[in-house]
């Protein structure tokens, strides 16, 4: 109950160290005033944060921002020239989560890579727009288990 409260828990330890056992945040309902559990975990905030870094990180470094230009992808990108395209973007989209999953970060790799979304945006030509519909791995919190016996 206290979790829900935006309390966090703790156990001592047989030497006497105060662990906490599962921190949380203070999130609890969404814009709308419904009930939402999505920020609730401390974890799924650090690790979303992890994620917006190393994809602005790998953009940046990657397209070196503005240096680049945007063209369709139909235009035909010749190796060197500095031009990106939706299609280059979505590979390297893809090769960064490809690392995402490796560092145990983001599951269900294929579902991204289906659902990914990455196009150039109708009124502002100098714009990319990514949709990117990340599983991201989840804690172990609890392990429930059965012992069924015979005599």
């Amino acid at each position: 109950i206290l979790l829900y409260d935006g309390i966090a828990t703790y156990i001592v330890d047989g030497g006497g160290n105060v662990l906490i056992e599962r921190s949380i945040t203070t999130y609890q309902e969404n814009a709308l005033g419904l009930p939402d559990p999505s920020y609730l975990d401390i974890q799924t905030l650090a690790t979303l944060g992890e994620i917006r870094f190393q994809y602005k990180t790998r953009m940046i470094n990657r397209f070196i921002i503005p240096r680049f230009k945007l063209a369709d992808d139909t235009f035909p990108v010749q190796p060197g020239s500095y031009v990106a395209t939706p299609k280059t973007v979505k590979q390297e989209t893809i090769a960064l989560f490809t690392l995402l999953r490796d560092k145990g970060l983001i599951e269900n790799l294929d579902e991204f890579i289906d659902n990914l979304v990455v196009e150039r945006d109708l009124t502002d030509r100098n714009r990319v727009n990514v949709l990117l519909p990340a599983d991201i791995i989840n804690q172990f919190r609890v392990l429930a288990g059965n012992i069924q016996f015979i005599l």
